[in-house]
């Protein structure tokens, strides 16, 4: 393969490999200085036993040995073989304590044993921890040993540093006993391990140094043979080096002690017959291998391309079937298989684990990643789906295996973290399978019944999801508010009752419509105030348009203002009350009305008031009609006028008094006569004659023409008075008297009077010009004397009044300010008398007020119809800009509830009652649903393995079962290593049964490269605990699976590099396209996750932490690392801590030598208190360097010798086993604690003042790259409470300088931050305690709401909580908790303080990263109860529809806890609550 095309990341990861091999142990096991390492030979200090005799008793029979520690007085003769006994060679003086005061000094061999002593019990608490963490046993004798002078060159002629390696290693366990007969007890490896290992870091090292390489190994598999094996591994590194055979290593070989680097010896390549006892990982072979074989050309696929090219992308996932992916927050049941509780968190990791190439779940400290990884591999074996979990820790391994155990499925798992240790379990496990085999039986009806589950679980998860998105998606494209955010609105919104009726016709009105016009609507009403609108006199009188007015000079409307103020002051000089109204033209109608009062003065003079007021109220038509009559009679009034009657007829005529029909008779017939009286024929007429002759002797008269001309005056005037008498009688004054005759002038009189009366009236109503005034005159012709004298001088008046109006009526007009309406108003007013002065001159006043009116009716024209009258409605009524947009506001907001309530079905359909029915049924179809997966898993694998490994009766294996068997041999010559199982079963038709009985697999990187082939095997590979998992380790792996599941924590530990050095760096070679830039990239990066993060590869996170029983204990880092978003379970107000869960405890201690002695004091004091207690809880300790870390485990075993009932509790502890996992107390040092977790964490923060009084500000590893991850670490393992035991100083720790702006705090800064956070917690707690004590006797109680600060709070939640404060006296903490655990309204108690009733839940959640928000809902409500809190759900449709019900139902609730009390008078500042952020 040629360089060009070799890949920079595969070849610099081998490289990597190879110098983590060069830089351990196991190829530089020098025991000089090293706490993990000593000579062999220095055991013979303990009872002289020869350290050859101590080899080979490892490598007998029996393969153990028990080494006596004895007085060095007792070990004066040399060691039975002869040599003496090492001095200091590999034990420091300096390891030795000092000795008690009042005891003898030690001699120098005293203090050497008692160094030896302490060095082992390091070694052996190492190898204890390093097994506990990672399952791997490191604690090997390792003989003979290679050395190399550094002279020696490698095959690319670098110079290499001095190797001194052993060629074998033979694994041991060291058992150190204490009291009056102390020994050391070293046992070689148990049955089923390897007695005598190859180094493999040192063959990989020749194979990289000569090029060989080194197949079929002898190996000694029932252990007869050690020494054989130990003879050919020498043979076989002597033969690559080409070095002189030693002579054969046996039994009998004497072991030197091993040489020190300063020694001048040979200075040739040798193997030395030494032994080195210390902590040696096993490298392991297989990775070299595999990285070797990627690096020369094998063929790539799979996840790994991807983290080798830049253009492959783990961010698609892989979709058959043709349908569509699974979106965010899409609730599809038929696909979830959960086997345990998972919150939407987990659940959505293990929905993208099933369907992305790639996936990274970030994991913080306790958010269930071990639950989360569970769920992901029963969802795969759900799905008939291979899985491998792979993490370099035993304990995280056994983790996860034993959740799945507890449910059921560990049948299915196999567990290979190491693969000799673990083989005898695997096998037993799976044979005893198969044997079983044919007895087991599994449901088939799972299948069906989970379906119907999913069914019922969709359609009620359909139904909730409805109901929660009417309630709280925000319509027309996310542009208006929720229903939820409007109910919110509405209730928090206090508008006046009494404004109600004027916002009356808001109930149409759309918030969409009203809600962008609030600037309109302030602006209006701050307008109305500024130019006091509701009594202003231009708010009914402006006609002008606003650009007219603009464009119109102000002085010219001044100008003309004032010629119209004073020609209104003119008018009203001349006004009266007497004056009738004015019509259309009062100027004319002035002038007419002068003329006709002349008319109606005479009348007044001569007409009897009787008259008068009879035809003053008569009709017009009685008037015409009596006039025309007395026109007809004008004849008769002729002749009345022409003088009196004949007085001597007269008489008669009174004594002999003649009908008017004979008066008519006797004028006929003298008439007859006259007629022919100076006629010649007038004597023949004789019929003529004799009438007139009758008529004339009536009256004593002959006839003759005279005395008939005379008698016919008479009579014609007799009738004529006759007529007009009965006409006055009984038209013009019916009510006079009947009996006596009206004298000829009285009568005369009285009808000229009449005359002249309907002439008037005649005038009155036929001259268009007094039709103004016709009213007037008939109201004086009915009235009085005075009456008619006002009317004749307001008639009088008029013209002058007239021609004032006229005018002043022409300058309004000419102003252009006055609307039409309002000029005829005031035109009907002037015309009718009024005064227009005082409206003109206040006009004149405010004319400066006239912009600002029309600017207003400019912003009201822009309104919706339905806002515009309201809001001029409340100009009008001057209400203030605040109160009058409430008003509006809260109207429209009810309007636009109500629509929505109207519109939408799903609103409608929300019923507390139905809701909360749904979510009790959805949980116990969820908890029914996993049941139902765990079985219908192990229906599916169970079925699958009968159908492969069974005959087709069905009760004995078939030729593949039989098979299977035979490979798991655990003896005998067909006995097969887990490797060469899995390589005999690979080209097997189907597949290998193997992993059908064993679909899951939970093993370390290292033991992955040695025992599965660099195929696809598995479906996915789950990573756990990522950031820890080397790159050169984690590559290989991604070629046993087809995807790839990531699962740590960036903010956490790097990988640790327990025992190596150093890493070399290769040469740096510019890339130059983008493929190169990304393997220099990639190439620098250490660990797997890391490696993923640079890629596109899907992610999520885990939201919810539990570990912490308290949320205060993840506070610091939830702030510090990971920008606030873990979710602590908030504990219920009433389970309040008796303790700080973080203590602060100063103990002033010094530092010296890496030590500090008096904070190890403190925390074996601390410790023996903690166990001391009835339940005492599981404790880890933790410091800041291994010195302080031996030191504390000193002083622990110091104590527990002074004190058997300690040192029982002691023991205890440390052996402490918890539910699936160990839980035994430990002493580490900051690097090492990742990973574990207990109740009580104590920190030892070692570093203090130096005897001087002097504080370095040096933190060793705290203070180098990556600082910060490790106290993260550090300060994440508690799940109770944290103990702080310190020496630095506090002015040191409270004087923290700010960080920089785009700068990182390391950390030592975060350290004195943390124990000022500790501090400070101290402090709030005390103040918590001390609370209740301080208002057991409260004079009065203050109403609070404390409001905490969120972005996902709830208007509605803080309405209502002032609701209750205001009308029920109710404290109260709004949106209590935290964003995911949130109780919307948390009522407090009336008599605990700090205590609370119940919790109001408002609608659904609306915590913002939760994707499905009827998930969360269900799982925080869930969460709360489990906390011990009483729910009570208010949804906004009914509290809309039914306020004082839903208040009703929560104090009902809330019961005898809570007294109702009467809210104080809502206008008084006590009604107010004090609202608290």
């Amino acid at each position: 393969m040629s360089s060009e095309s070799r890949n920079r990341v595969l070849e610099k990861m081998l490289e990597r490999l190879y110098a983590a091999l060069a830089s351990g142990p196991s190829l530089n096991c020098r025991p000089h200085h090293s706490r993990q390492r000593l000579d062999l030979s220095t055991l013979s200090r303990l009872d002289g036993t020869p350290p050859h005799e101590v080899l080979a008793s490892l490598l007998g029979e029996k393969a153990q040995v028990r080494l006596s520690v004895k007085p060095p007085e007792a070990l004066k003769t040399p060691p039975r073989d002869g040599s003496s006994i090492p001095s200091d060679d590999t034990v420091s003086l300096d390891d030795t304590a000092p000795a008690a005061e009042g005891t003898p000094p030690r001699t120098r061999a005293e203090e050497e044993q008692q160094a030896l002593l302490r060095k082992l019990a390091a070694i052996v608490e190492d190898a204890r921890i390093f097994e506990q963490d990672t399952g791997a046993h490191v604690l090997h004798v390792g003989f003979p040993l290679l050395h190399l002078p550094p002279s020696a060159k490698d095959k690319r002629g670098f110079g290499t540093r001095r190797v001194l390696a052993p060629i074998a290693f033979v694994p041991v366990r060291i058992t150190l006993k204490k009291g009056r007969s102390p020994s050391v007890e070293l046992e070689g490896a148990e049955e089923g391990v390897d007695r005598v290992a190859p180094n493999t870091a040192l063959l990989a090292w020749l194979e990289q140094q000569t090029g060989q390489r080194f197949n079929n190994l002898f190996a000694d598999d029932t252990g007869a043979d050690p020494w054989r094996e130990v003879q050919e591994l020498v043979a076989l590194v002597s033969k690559a080096l080409e070095l002189p055979a030693p002579a054969p290593f046996t039994a009998e070989t004497l072991l030197s002690p091993v040489p020190r680097n300063d020694d001048d010896g040979d200075a040739r390549a040798s193997i030395l017959p030494s032994a080195v006892l210390g902590l040696y990982p096993l490298s392991n072979q297989s990775l070299v291998d595999d990285m070797r074989a990627l690096v020369d050309g094998e063929p790539i696929s799979g996840p790994l391309e991807s983290f080798l090219r830049v253009d492959v992308s783990l961010g698609q996932a892989p979709h058959s079937g043709g349908g569509e992916r699974n979106l965010e927050g899409l609730k599809r049941a038929a696909e979830e298989r959960l086997v345990s509780i998972a919150d939407p968190c987990q659940a959505r990791a293990v929905r993208l684990a099933r369907s992305s190439r790639g996936l990274v779940i970030h994991g913080p400290p306790g958010t269930g990643k071990s639950q989360t990884i569970a769920n992901a591999i029963g969802d795969h074996l759900a799905r008939g789906e291979r899985v491998l979990f792979v993490c370099d820790k035993r304990t995280a391994l056994d983790v996860v295996k034993h959740r799945l155990d507890h449910m059921g499925l560990g049948n299915l798992c196999a567990v290979v973290h190491d693969a000799q240790r673990d083989q005898r379990d695997l096998y037993m496990g799976i044979r005893e399978q198969l044997d079983t085999l044919p007895e087991a039986r599994t449901n088939a009806a799972i299948t069906k019944e989970l379906a119907r589950v999913d069914d019922e679980l969709q359609s009620l998860h359909d139904e909730l999801t409805t109901a929660e998105r009417a309630l709280s998606e925000r319509p027309a494209g996310d542009t208006e508010p929720s229903f939820h955010e409007l109910v919110g609105q509405w209730l928090s919104l206090d508008a006046p009752a009494e404004l109600a009726p004027i916002t009356a016709s808001l109930a149409s009105a759309r918030l969409a419509e009203v809600a962008p016009r609030e600037r309109e609507t302030r602006e209006v009403l701050e307008r109305a105030l500024k130019e006091g609108y509701p009594d202003n006199p231009w708010r009914e009188s402006l006609g002008v348009d606003l650009s007219t007015y603009l464009a119109t000079p102000l002085g010219t409307y001044r100008e003309q203002l004032s010629t119209a103020v004073n020609a209104a002051r003119e008018a009203d000089a001349l006004a009266s009350p007497d004056i009738p109204t004015f019509g259309a033209e009062p100027e004319a109608e002035g002038a007419a009305r002068a003329t006709f009062a002349e008319q109606l003065a005479s009348v007044f003079e001569t007409t009897s008031a009787e008259s008068l007021a009879r035809w003053g109220s008569a009709s017009v038509e009685a008037v015409r009609t009596t006039k025309a009559q007395l026109e007809n009679l004008s004849p008769q009034v002729k002749v009345l006028s022409e003088g009196p009657l004949d007085t001597e007829l007269a008489l008669i005529h009174r004594e002999q008094p003649q009908a008017l029909g004979a008066l008519s008779t006797a004028l006929a017939a003298l008439s007859a006569y006259l007629g022919i009286a100076s006629k010649w024929y007038a004597f023949f007429c004789f019929a003529r004659k004799a009438g007139a002759r009758k008529v004339l002797q009536q009256f004593g008269l002959t006839l003759g023409a005279l005395t008939a001309e005379r008698v016919s005056r008479f009579l014609t005037g007799a009738r004529a008075r006759a007529l007009l008498g009965e006409f006055h009688r009984s038209t013009l004054a019916p009510g006079a008297s009947t009996n006596t005759s009206l004298p000829d002038e009285t009568l005369s009189r009285d009808l000229r009077a009449h005359d002249a009366l309907f002439d008037v009236l005649d005038t009155l109503h036929g001259t268009p010009l007094l039709a103004s005034c016709r009213e007037a005159v008939h109201r004086a012709l009915t009235g009085d004397a005075a009456a008619r004298a006002a009317l004749l001088a307001g008639l009088r008046q008029s013209p002058a009044r007239g021609s004032a109006v006229a005018r002043l009526e022409k300058q309004l007009t000419a102003t252009g300010l006055f609307s039409t309406p309002w000029l005829d108003l005031r035109s009907r007013e002037l015309r009718a008398g009024g005064k227009l002065s005082p409206l003109a001159t206040s006009l004149q006043a405010r004319l400066s007020t006239v912009e600002g009116l029309l600017r207003m009716r400019s912003l009201l024209s822009g309104m919706p119809s339905a806002l515009a009258p309201v809001v001029e409605s409340l100009a009008r009524q001057g209400v203030d800009v605040e109160t009058g947009w409430t008003t509006v506001l809260k109207s429209t907001l009810a309007a636009e509830v109500s629509s929505r309530l109207r519109e939408n079905s799903a609103l409608q359909h929300i019923d507390a009652d139905r809701t909360q029915s749904t979510q009790s049924r959805y949980r116990v179809l969820e908890e029914k649903k996993r049941s139902l997966v765990r079985d219908a898993i192990l229906h599916r694998w169970t079925q699958r393995q009968r159908e492969r490994l069974l005959a087709a009766t069905g009760g004995r294996l078939n030729g593949q079962g039989a098979e299977l068997r035979r490979r798991l041999m655990l003896r005998g010559e067909r006995a097969m290593r887990v490797r060469q199982v899995i390589a005999t079963g690979l080209e097997q038709e189907g597949g290998d049964p193997l992993f059908d009985a064993r679909p899951v697999w939970m093993a370390s990187p290292q033991t992955v490269a040695q025992i599965f082939p660099r195929r696809p095997i598995f479906d996915v590979v789950i990573f756990d605990e990522s950031s820890q998992c080397r790159l050169e380790e984690a590559l290989p792996v991604l070629t046993r699976a087809r995807r790839v599941v990531i699962a740590g924590d960036p903010k956490q530990l790097p990988p640790t590099r327990f025992f190596e050095s150093a890493v070399v760096q290769s040469q740096e070679v510019e890339a130059d396209t983008e493929q190169g830039l990304f393997e220099d990239q990639q190439s620098e990066v250490e660990d797997l996750l890391s490696a993923a993060l640079n890629l596109d590869i899907d992610q999520c996170y885990l939201d919810v932490h539990y570990r912490s029983q308290n949320a205060d204990l993840i506070a610091f880092s939830n702030e510090h690392f990971y920008d606030k978003r873990l979710q602590a379970i908030p504990a219920h107000p009433s389970h309040r801590a008796p303790h700080a869960p973080l203590s602060l405890r100063p103990v002033g201690g010094t530092y010296e030598k890496r030590v500090n002695l008096i904070e190890a004091r403190a925390v074996g004091q601390l410790v023996k208190e903690l166990l001391a207690r009835p339940e005492p809880p599981s404790i880890g300790i933790a410091c800041f360097n291994l010195s302080q870390r031996d030191a504390i485990t000193d002083v622990l075993d110091e104590m527990a010798a002074e004190d058997s009932a300690f040192a029982a509790r002691l023991a205890a502890a440390r052996t402490r086993r918890g539910s699936g996992s160990f839980e035994g107390l430990f002493v580490k040092n900051l690097e090492n604690v990742q990973g574990d977790e207990r109740d009580h964490l104590i920190i030892s923060t070692t570093y203090g003042p130096d005897r001087q009084g002097r504080f370095y500000r040096r933190f060793g590893p705290l203070g180098s790259a990556g600082g910060g991850r490790r106290l993260n670490v550090l300060v994440t393992r508690a799940r109770q409470q944290v103990h702080l035991v310190t020496s630095i100083p506090r002015d040191v720790y409270t004087a923290l300088p700010p960080v920089e702006s785009g700068r990182q705090p390391n950390g030592g800064w975060l350290l004195f931050a943390y124990l000022q956070f500790a501090e400070n917690l101290a402090q709030l707690h005390a103040e918590a305690t001390r609370e209740p004590s301080a208002q057991t006797q409260p004079t009065s109680r203050e109403v609070i709401v404390r409001e905490r600060e969120t972005e996902a709070g709830s208007t509605f939640a803080r309405a209502l909580a002032t609701h209750l404060a205001q009308r029920h006296q109710l404290s109260s903490d709004v949106h209590w908790g935290n964003d995911g655990f949130c109780v919307d309204v948390a009522l407090h108690h009336p008599t605990s303080p700090g205590d609370v009733t119940v919790g109001l839940l408002c609608d659904g959640t609306r915590y913002p990263k939760a994707v499905d928000r009827v998930e969360w809902d269900l799982f925080r409500s869930a969460v709360l109860e489990g906390q011990g809190w009483k729910l009570v759900r208010l949804w906004t449709p009914h509290f809309f529809r039914d306020p004082e019900g839903a208040t009703t139902h929560v104090l009902q609730t809330v019961g005898d806890l809570l007294m109702r009390q009467a809210a104080p008078p809502q206008d008084t500042d006590a009604s107010k609550p004090r609202v608290m952020h």
